[in-house]
């Protein structure tokens, strides 16, 4: 009775160190929070005006849209973690984007959305563990997403003012285990594992305004947003009675999250014939509630190039392709272990390959760059992620006449 006891002590005072410690706090990773098409320009293009750049930081450029529009699209990441005592974990990601719109008016789209606002994989065991002479191996696995439906509208205005608004609902799972083995056989193992499940809404206001032919500036207004949370317990391998008192003794954090305010605009200008300039800025303010003891204000830079596609089906493949890349500049919106800033900083090359009489296309993005590093938090991160997506304007719905 008095070992389990001490296990259950030793378990619930272990801070955890995740060799991957961005996924490792909060809700995860959300380095991903914009299209394909603006993954290959610095993560910019929330301005700009183009068939297969629909951003959900940005729905108020759906309205340039004049057709039912199938979308869907996929990252995944390559990741190399480094740090003092250990290196070389793999974690693949999926940030999935599903979308569907269509006109209802001349001036007016209606469409509805899917995709992974943050996700989190993580296993791993620390093996050999000594405390108070007690060796034990400790196992800690993590499996945490926050997926997000849409529900949106947008407004073309004389093809010059552009808005947009978006319903958004909140739903995911956290879930934690920590698993104590000891080698001693005199002891036994046992788990506990914590689950969480998230819930909540929120609006997304947004406009486009194009100043002249060439030159557009967006913005993005999401307020303050709250997730309900349910959580439970669960022990394993623990009597009754010593299972009820880690419930009674166990300190759940807060039951809700509250995301800060978040702010995006952009600029795009066309100052060469074909090439197309971007620049992005987006924040969102600290965390509260669950994981506000390790949430910071986040800050984006996004810098892109676009060489533009002629648009003349009956030119060459490849000047009728976008061509894109760019560089951009993160602060997480989480701190690691030790409570310092992560930064991240990322070179992107993207391209649309167009198909069926450019109604249709491929685009693809690749973004190589580094998270951390070893003096400032213990680890560093480098990454590489690939995004694919593929959309398809149908002629359904309602063909609109303000493009003559």
């Amino acid at each position: 009775m008095f070992r389990k006891i001490i296990a259950i002590i030793i378990l619930l005072s272990i801070s955890i160190r995740a060799n991957s410690y961005v996924v490792s706090n909060g809700l995860g990773d959300n380095s991903i929070f914009t299209s394909i098409y603006s993954a290959g320009s610095g993560n910019a293009g929330i301005a700009s005006l183009n068939f297969y750049n629909v951003t959900p930081l940005n729905y108020s450029q759906a309205a340039i849209i004049d057709k039912t529009q199938i979308y869907a699209s996929f990252f995944g990441d390559y990741l190399y973690v480094k740090d003092n005592t250990d290196k070389g974990l793999h974690i693949n990601y999926s940030f999935p984007l599903f979308r569907f719109l269509i006109p209802v008016k001349k001036n007016i789209n209606f469409g509805i959305e899917y995709n992974t606002k943050y996700l989190s994989k993580l296993d791993f065991t620390n093996k050999n563990i000594e405390t108070d002479y007690i060796l034990y191996d400790l196992s800690y696995s993590r499996i945490n997403s926050l997926n997000c439906g849409t529900i949106f509208s947008s407004i073309n205005l004389k093809n010059r003012f552009f808005l947009g608004i978006a319903y958004l609902y909140y739903f995911g799972v956290d879930n934690k285990k920590k698993t104590l083995d000891f080698q001693d056989n005199n002891y036994s193992s046992f788990y506990i594992r914590e689950d969480y499940k998230y819930s909540g809404f929120n609006l997304n206001f947004s406009m486009t305004f194009r100043v002249m032919k060439d030159l557009s500036f967006a913005l993005s207004f999401l307020p303050s947003k709250k997730l309900d949370i349910d959580k439970s317990l669960e022990a394993g391998n623990i009597s009754s009675s010593f299972e009820q008192k880690l419930y009674d003794d166990f300190v759940f954090p807060e039951n809700f999250i509250k995301f800060g305010t978040e702010i995006n605009s952009g600029i795009s200008f066309t100052g060469v014939k074909r090439f197309n300039i971007m620049a992005d800025f987006h924040y969102r303010g600290k965390d509260k509630g669950l994981y506000e003891k390790y949430s910071t204000d986040e800050i984006a830079i996004g810098i892109g190039l676009e060489r533009m596609s002629t648009g003349d089906i009956f030119d060459t493949f490849w000047k009728r392709c976008d061509i894109r890349t760019g560089l951009f500049y993160k602060k997480n919106g989480y701190l690691d272990y030790d409570k310092n800033e992560i930064r991240e900083l990322f070179l992107t090359f993207g391209i649309t390959l167009p198909m069926k009489n450019n109604r249709s296309a491929i685009v693809l993005s690749l973004q190589i760059g580094k998270r951390g590093n070893l003096s400032d938090n213990k680890a560093e991160e480098t990454l590489v992620r690939f995004g694919f997506a593929i959309s398809g304007l149908e002629t359904w719905g309602i063909r609109r006449g303000y493009y003559k």
